[in-house]
């Protein structure tokens, strides 16, 4: 079995497909086809979507951001889980610099004194959002400090958007800045901040891009409520991603690490997420010069520049430790070249519950390996072995995974033959995939065969249809193509890709998803609003 069929075969057993295959298959010469296709058959009969719904149940059972006590409950449930199914299955330890939130506060002090709650909203249908345990309104790795300032409003951040604030006549030097979600990483935001002289940085969700001006929101539709908050990492992983004090090795309990005021990769100055309702208050309080074209965000009223007459003092205190961080890999051996790997890995860590992101990843991978498992006793023998990854400190920046890419490289460099991510594997219905361009072709070849459960057409047609919804070209099955993205370095790919060189892909089935890092992306809002039957993670 070549190395691309087993790549085919981790894509195909992980989505379930029905390969009622007639043309060649990659990596198959054409005597083996026809076992193969019987191998396909035969797996069909093995995933089972209430199995994907008991687990994403018991991983959002509780808030389980990296290191903390629910985490170690996760850790737990899936190695359990891993050596029920006869997989070797081992927990594997490092030490990173983790920051908790001791003390986050924002307070606006003109033209009038508003004290703000960095809370979310509870729901009494929805159990979840009554925990104690929830982290604040908090970008993890933002420095300590209490500043004061008026606010200038900056769009989304990025660099063209400072510029033209300087064209308009507006400084930021000595301000707190306001910027949106969106078109860039919340920590390249941070980064051109403190690069143009702000004081601090507020981001918020606006429902221009994730809120009522997108449909309906929670609790009647998917989107972003006023109240609901977007929590995550500003840590520079475009410096280096991995634990901030042992860049380029393992981050094990005894390793040599430099100083914090030495690392590149941790940002300067103190930034903090908070709702629209909370930036609502603050923008409508800003005078100066109406918004240029295409910074009008959601809100019922025209946005203006600043700076002031808003003026914000923000607080953010953190409680910094090297926390142990747990990764859980279990291996399926292989039969002919055990040395050689197929890794497939997500996340387990979550800001909150994370039903889509990551855990939504988690119950697929867990009913894959299930399934493959099942598979082996029926006879089947993969060539080479399948190690399926459960990463940890992801949140933070790409800890988990880094660490473990860090310890392993020399193995990895020489015998890893892919690396599939899949993280936030369904919050919808729509396919897409990115990957390496050497793997596009393949992509494509498989998800001609791939069904998508509700329409019963192949995936690769619906998403044919999507990227071709406009110019309403003729669909020709023997010429037709898709667009196969390219990685970026948002998820834990990275390592695999940019360090050790291993050909990755990342793929998801993703839909109208306004909870992303809130307290409300957890299992009510799948079971109501993202994949109510499990169909899609079935058919992973």
């Amino acid at each position: 079995m070549k190395a691309t069929k087993l790549i085919y075969r981790i894509l195909a057993t992980a989505f379930s497909i029905q390969t009622l295959l007639t043309q060649e298959i990659t990596g198959f010469l054409p005597q083996n086809i026809s076992a193969q296709i019987e191998w396909e058959r035969k797996f069909l009969s093995f995933p089972k979507a209430s199995n994907c719904e008991k687990h994403l149940f018991i991983l959002t059972e509780e808030p389980h951001p990296a290191s903390s006590e629910a985490s170690d409950k996760v850790v737990k449930y899936i190695d359990r889980v891993f050596k029920s199914y006869g997989l070797n299955s081992k927990v594997f330890e490092y030490w990173a610099y983790l920051p908790y939130p001791e003390e986050v506060s924002l307070e606006l002090t003109q033209p009038e004194v508003v004290k703000f709650e960095l809370k979310e909203t509870t729901w009494l249908w929805d159990k979840d959002t009554y925990d104690d345990n929830i982290f604040t309104f908090y970008n993890a790795y933002s420095p300590d400090g209490e500043v004061e300032g008026q606010v200038v409003y900056v769009n989304y951040g990025l660099p063209e958007d400072y510029k033209k604030l300087k064209e308009l006549g507006v400084d930021v030097k000595g301000k707190i800045v306001i910027a949106r979600y969106g078109k860039s990483f919340r920590g390249v935001k941070a980064k051109v901040a403190e690069e143009n002289g702000a004081l601090g940085l507020i981001i918020y969700s606006d429902p221009m891009d994730d809120g009522y001006m997108k449909g309906d929101v929670y609790p009647r539709g998917p989107w972003r409520p006023e109240e609901a908050v977007q929590r995550g990492s500003i840590y520079y992983m475009f410096e280096y991603p991995g634990d901030p004090l042992t860049p380029g090795y393992p981050a094990l309990k005894d390793a040599k690490r430099i100083p914090p005021e030495s690392a590149k990769s941790l940002p300067k100055i103190p930034t903090m997420p908070v709702s629209y309702k909370i930036a609502r208050k603050i923008l409508e309080n800003l005078s100066g010069l109406n918004v240029p074209e295409g910074w009008q965000g959601g809100l019922p009223f025209a946005y203006h520049v600043g700076p002031g007459p808003a003026k914000v003092k923000m607080k953010i205190k953190s409680d910094w430790k090297f926390r142990r961080i747990k990764n859980v890999i279990a291996e399926l051996k292989g039969f002919v070249e055990p040395e050689k790997k197929i890794i497939l890995g997500n996340h387990h860590d979550a800001w909150v519950y994370g039903a889509v992101d990551p855990n939504s990843g988690t119950s697929v991978m867990l009913e894959t390996a299930r399934a493959l498992s099942e598979l082996v006793k029926s006879g089947w023998k993969p060539k080479r072995s399948i190690l399926f990854c459960a990463w940890d400190a992801e949140e933070y920046g790409l800890i988990g995974s880094t660490e473990w890419v860090e310890e392993n490289l020399k193995d990895l460099s020489e015998n890893a033959i892919v690396y599939i991510n899949i993280d936030a594997a369904v919050s919808g219905k729509n396919f897409g995939a990115s990957s390496v361009p050497s793997l596009d072709n393949f992509i494509q070849e498989v998800i001609k065969n791939v069904n998508d459960p509700e329409s019963g057409n192949s995936i690769f047609y619906e998403m044919w249809l999507r990227q071709n919804k406009e110019n309403r070209k003729k669909y020709n099955p023997d010429s037709a193509k898709v667009k196969i993205g390219r990685l970026g370095s948002g998820s834990d790919y990275k390592a695999f890709l940019d360090y050790a060189g291993i050909p990755s892909v990342d793929l998801s089935f993703s839909g109208n998803y306004g909870v992303y890092h809130s307290q409300l992306d957890n299992f009510y809002w799948m079971k109501n609003f993202g994949d109510p039957s499990f169909k899609y993670q079935r058919q992973w």
